[in-house]
């Protein structure tokens, strides 16, 4: 009997998604056993958490380090799900432990792109599941939905909430823009949908703005694109039918139990990466040419992309009127107020774009505001501009590094930040992939969307706090209470002001001030 179990599949999202229920299966076999999964960093959160694996190690640029932690581990089974030279290479270390490969069904899958044969090859889950004997009885992967919080009831929406998947690894993939939006139409003629959810890479942000252009009013939509994959992963919870490309995020939402309807094109469901959950479904106009190759990167021969391009609105409408016809909102966690607090400046002192996890500096009274807060219920989420990003002076890596120091230092004295989100875009930024206009950048409003569905939030119970113009107007464009603290930018934006009474601010000397204030509403 193994006693210490490692499983290698290093990418990509859906291969990653589709390995859960191994782990189901090895922990039934083998409960005694410790499980370990190797993985790239950046598909590690997939299945952070998970209680069937015990130790996840995380491949980043370091490959030695990484091969070090792995032998320390030094597992008497070792399952390849990728069989890869570099799968291959670190079982390798282990010359005299058990291994298992998965079959991977390669050349089956090139003889399916060359003679367009339409009997299926077993899908990928089964040909991992076959690795160690199971009869298929976990057939479905089952991931958990980030975010649990006892102490809030569920209660009953009144609308849906859709998510269209617009990207896709390659363009071939992807499926107009323009048929995205007429779907929209579609359903909004038929149902009570109030909230459209977009998905998307950092490089796909402008396919969201493509489709804002063709649907304003409509929705209210927000965008998920370029979030980190916990985030991802609870606004896909969220739900109650998702419309995506053939891409990871297909299998992700599926892996959820989203009902998904995957689109395919130039792949082909019988290559063995449909969609699994029992109301999700591949759709496919099945032409001759399909498939063309084995993950759709290749360009399309013909004149244009008849698999997509005719693979109209209305056929998939159909089908998600299908699923939808009889399906009821999913619960959702009741909506809490929140204290949305700008960042520089107000918790902490402001630095000009040099900010470093040892430069930084918690104001006075920041801590102590943050206690009060959450100790009155709410909940506290910081909303910041970080345009430094886009003009190539910070890197998101080293701004989510500064405000794990932020949290680290708020966490030792007794309280925390729910969430941090930001907006690393500039227009005329000198990094190009974050050089766009956006709808996130303060005082646009598609943070707060974003924190809606992410944390569910109550809006009309919610107050901004910041030290400039744009963190006042974000909350009067909500229809949140503003308030302008002194600290940072305070001081000149409060000689800037032009209050109204569409647009009032209270002015309070810091956020411990205002927080007081805040607190003092509620009585």
């Amino acid at each position: 009997m193994p006693e210490r179990i490692l499983v290698i599949r290093f990418s990509s999202l859906g291969d990653v998604v589709l390995a859960e229920p191994i782990f189901r299966v090895l922990k039934q076999k083998y409960p005694q056993a410790k499980v370990g999964f190797a993985t790239k960093r950046a598909y590690a959160e997939v299945l952070e958490g998970n209680p069937n694996i015990d130790v996840i190690f995380t491949l980043n640029n370091d490959y030695g380090k990484f091969a070090e932690e792995v032998r320390g581990f030094n597992p008497d089974l070792i399952i390849d799900l990728h069989k890869t030279f570099r799968s291959r290479k670190l079982s390798g270390k282990f010359p005299k432990t058990k291994k298992l490969a998965y079959p991977k069904a390669r050349w089956e899958r090139i003889w399916k792109v060359l003679t367009k044969s339409r009997k299926p090859v077993v899908h990928t889950m089964e040909r991992y599941l076959q690795t160690v004997g199971s009869d298929g009885d976990s057939f479905f992967q089952k991931l958990q939905s980030p975010q649990t919080e006892n102490q809030r009831r569920l209660i009953e929406p009144s609308a849906l909430t859709v998510g269209f998947g617009l990207g896709a690894k390659w363009e071939t993939k992807r499926w107009p823009v323009e048929h995205f939006a007429k779907l929209a139409q579609l359903l909004s003629k038929s149902y009570q949908v109030t909230r459209l959810v977009l998905f998307g890479s950092e490089d796909e942000y402008r396919l969201g703005n493509e489709f804002r252009k063709n649907i304003a009013g409509l929705f209210q939509i927000v965008f998920v694109f370029g979030q980190p994959l916990e985030r991802v992963k609870n606004c896909l919870s969220k739900l109650d039918l998702l419309i995506s490309n053939d891409s990871g995020l297909m299998h992700l939402g599926a892996a959820l139990g989203v009902p998904t309807l995957g689109l395919f094109g130039p792949t082909h469901p019988v290559l063995g990466f449909a969609p699994l959950e029992e109301k999700s479904k591949a759709l496919s106009l099945d032409l001759y040419c399909s498939p063309c190759s084995l993950h759709g990167k290749s360009p399309c021969f013909r004149p244009r992309r008849f698999c997509l391009e005719d693979l109209t609105p209305e056929k998939v409408f159909e089908e998600a009127n299908s699923i939808l016809k009889s399906a009821q909102p999913k619960p959702v966690l009741e909506p809490v107020p929140a204290v949305f607090l700008d960042r520089d400046g107000v918790i902490i002192q402001e630095r000009n774009f040099d900010y470093t996890p040892e430069n930084i500096e918690i104001l006075t009274g920041a801590i102590e505001a943050v206690k009060g807060l959450k100790t009155a219920g709410y909940k506290i989420i910081v909303v910041s501009n970080q345009s430094g990003i886009g003009r190539g002076l910070l890197t998101v890596e080293g701004v989510n590094a500064v405000h794990s120091a932020i949290q680290e230092k708020l966490k030792k004295e007794g309280t925390e930040i729910d969430q941090f989100y930001f907006c690393p875009h500039w227009p005329e930024g000198a990094v190009e992939r974050f050089r766009k206009d956006c709808i996130c950048r303060k005082p646009e409003t598609g943070m707060l969307d974003l924190a809606g569905l992410d944390l569910g939030t109550d809006f009309s119970r919610s107050f901004v706090i910041g030290d400039r113009v744009s963190d006042l107007e974000l909350g009067w464009r909500k229809k949140m209470k503003s308030i302008l603290v002194l600290t940072g930018q305070g001081e000149k934006t409060k000689e800037q002001l032009q209050t109204t009474e569409e647009r009032p601010v209270v002015v309070n000397a810091n956020i411990l001030e205002a927080a007081e204030f805040i607190v003092a509403q509620n009585g």
